[in-house]
């Protein structure tokens, strides 16, 4: 078993490795292989010990972890599909049958993960608070690094988005009250989402109020926690902390 699980462990992390390099050298084509697969295997190394914090979380805190498992697995309307991309599904909580006499407020909650750990998984007991609350819960997964970079993480939560207004009436939720919710990389990314939905919209004034399609006519409110708004300044930040010296150059984070 020990074997199994340290060659299952080893292969996991190599196709990361292999994943961000693809992703690095399409990304910039200019930087050479011995750097995309430095910074790759550095970055891969630091999601395989953040993963590994979830055995440490588990040991420290047996009955948090076991509420967020039993959460997960008992209370949510599991894997709908929003995208063609094997992380693009989400699951939802507090669901009912379609009233639209009572339709319930709606909250999409975009994980965090430094862009690049977590999965919708981890997030259970968000969506089993909210449900005591009368509200429905949207728990996404989401390509992060290496599945892809900042711009189709934004294509994801605009997916998401889009999916939610089309689909959550038939789950008991109402899509014109639509509140968009993230926490740490997942605010920055949801608030990086509203930015560019509204540089769009004022860049023709012929579209506001017209465009369906721009997400942020959907959004009635956004709620942001612990998100690194100020790029510049958490990259800083992370430099302090000896993660980004050994990236330095990639910018795979950055959204230009």
């Amino acid at each position: 078993v020990v074997v199994a699980l340290v060659a299952w462990t080893t292969w996991q992390h190599l196709l990361q490795v292999y994943r961000g390099v693809v992703l690095l050298r399409k990304r910039f084509p200019h930087q050479s292989w011995f750097k995309a697969i430095r910074s790759s295997w550095v970055y891969a190394t630091i999601v395989l010990l953040g993963d590994a914090g979830n055995l440490v979380f588990g040991l420290a805190a047996p009955t948090l972890a076991l509420r967020t498992l039993a959460c997960t697995l008992r209370l949510s309307t599991k894997d709908f599909s929003y995208g063609p991309h094997e992380r693009n599904v989400l699951d939802l909580y507090g669901t009912s049958s379609k009233d639209e006499d009572d339709l319930k407020p709606v909250v999409i909650f975009i994980h965090g993960g430094a862009w690049a750990l977590s999965s919708k998984f981890h997030y259970g007991a968000v969506g089993e608070t909210l449900e005591r609350h009368g509200v429905v819960t949207v728990v996404p997964s989401y390509r992060t690094f290496p599945h892809g970079d900042v711009e189709e993480m934004l294509d994801d939560l605009e997916a998401i988005v889009k999916w939610t207004v089309a689909n959550i009436a038939k789950h008991g939720g109402d899509p014109t009250r639509i509140t968009l919710s993230g926490h740490s990389s997942g605010a920055q990314l949801c608030a990086l989402l509203l930015v560019q939905a509204a540089i769009r919209c004022s860049a023709d004034s012929t579209q506001v109020g017209t465009n369906d399609s721009s997400v942020g006519l959907h959004v009635q409110a956004f709620i942001g926690l612990c998100g690194p708004y100020d790029i510049t300044d958490h990259y800083e930040f992370e430099r302090h902390r000896a993660i980004i010296p050994y990236v330095r150059g990639t910018n795979v984070l950055l959204c230009r």
